[in-house]
């Protein structure tokens, strides 16, 4: 009858198991990394997400405002998210309203500016 060897030793020790000591604690910590990543990306997605809706809101704010003779300017200090400003047009019957705000930070870096658009036809045309 033959005899089988019980284990093979190995470089790491007796075992081949202790050559894979510590393997679990690396995999964690980088799973951990990645998702704190993830986070950081999907908080900073829904951050300007929010920030383009109060740039638009904003901007109607100010274009009311200006369609009804008053001053925009002032509005648009209150109205739109801080770092934003906002350009008023007139041209007959239209006034035209282009805001913009920064739109965040990622990692300390800034990411862009978000932009939004409004036209409506100024109050004082319509009587």
């Amino acid at each position: 009858m033959t005899q089988v060897a019980a284990l093979n030793p190995t470089r790491c020790g007796e075992t081949s198991n202790e050559c894979e000591r510590g393997m679990v604690t690396v995999e964690a910590a980088i799973s951990f990394v990645a998702l704190i990543l993830v986070m950081g990306f999907l908080l900073t997605g829904i951050t300007t997400v929010r920030t383009q809706a109060q740039v638009c809101q904003g901007a109607r704010e100010v274009a009311r405002s200006a369609a009804i003779g008053g001053e925009g300017q002032s509005v648009a200090l209150n109205a739109l998210p801080p770092g934003g400003s906002a350009t008023i047009s007139r041209d007959g019957t239209w006034v035209k309203v282009s805001a913009t705000a920064p739109a965040g930070r990622l990692a300390g870096m800034g990411v862009g500016s978000l932009s939004c658009s409004v036209q409506t036809l100024r109050e004082a045309s319509l009587r």
